[in-house]
């Protein structure tokens, strides 16, 4: 019984940090969401585009390719803020059942 104890403890403490990881990814997509209402939907996509092409160049990708590199992460921040809205509108139905 000790034993099932320690691997169920064990197994916990491997899987926390990735746990925690998606949470606040899941977090920053939400917050991102909210923000895309008070800048623009195309604003914000165009912000988070622009930093996801940086954060890509920076990695080491050649910068002859940064324009297509946009355009992707154009269409990655469209879905990024969709799945945000999709969580947010989650967030509050559970809050409304639990509340009411």
């Amino acid at each position: 019984m000790v034993a099932w104890i320690v691997r169920i403890y064990k197994l916990v403490l491997t899987l926390l940090p990735y746990v925690l990881r998606l949470v606040f990814a899941l977090l920053n997509m939400m917050l991102k969401a909210l923000i895309a209402f008070w800048l623009g939907v195309s604003r914000a996509a165009k912000v988070i585009a622009d930093d996801h092409t940086e954060m890509v160049i920076r990695a080491g990708v050649p910068s002859i390719y940064a324009p297509r590199i946009f355009w992707l992460m154009l269409v990655v921040a469209y879905i990024e803020l969709c799945i945000g809205w999709i969580l947010v509108a989650h967030l509050t139905v559970w809050l409304f059942w639990w509340v009411f």
